[in-house]
């Protein structure tokens, strides 16, 4: 359901495209920041904060979407994989495909593109273009 949501949101707003990746470490104080040192960080609290970064783009920039937790990251992923008629068992470098959304009286065509790299991470980019709606009608209207 939470992709469903992003696309017509993303949508709605008349983003071109979508960028899902992997978000930095967490940032930490500055070393001139005051600390409250009775506070202990674990590493086990720093990996809880973790996210991965969802980011549209329009007009010739980048917004941030959303940051959800890391832990969703891998099914998050797979779930977009699955819709564009991925492969599962493989992993190539780089790998492309597409699906069909539709949203109120329009169906739109999305091609997904997720990059594999060296160190096993991937990301994704989603486009969205306004010129890939379709007019739509099956072959059961289009005979009436």
């Amino acid at each position: 359901m939470f992709w469903y949501g992003l696309l017509a949101d993303s949508l709605k707003r008349h983003f071109e495209r979508i960028h899902v990746f992997q978000s930095g470490p967490p940032e930490f104080p500055a070393l001139d920041e005051s600390v409250d040192h009775n506070v202990l960080v674990e590493d086990d609290i720093t990996n809880a904060f973790r996210t991965f970064t969802i980011r549209g783009y329009a007009n010739d920039v980048w917004q941030d979407i959303i940051k959800p937790p890391d832990k969703m990251y891998a099914a998050f992923l797979q779930r977009l994989k699955i819709m564009a008629g991925f492969s599962l068992a493989r992993r190539p470098p780089i790998e492309e495909g597409r699906f069909r959304y539709a949203m109120g009286d329009g169906v739109y065509e999305v091609v997904v593109t997720v990059r594999a790299h060296p160190d096993g991470s991937q990301d994704a980019m989603i486009d969205l273009p306004g010129g890939n709606r379709l007019n739509w009608r099956s072959e059961r209207d289009a005979a009436a």
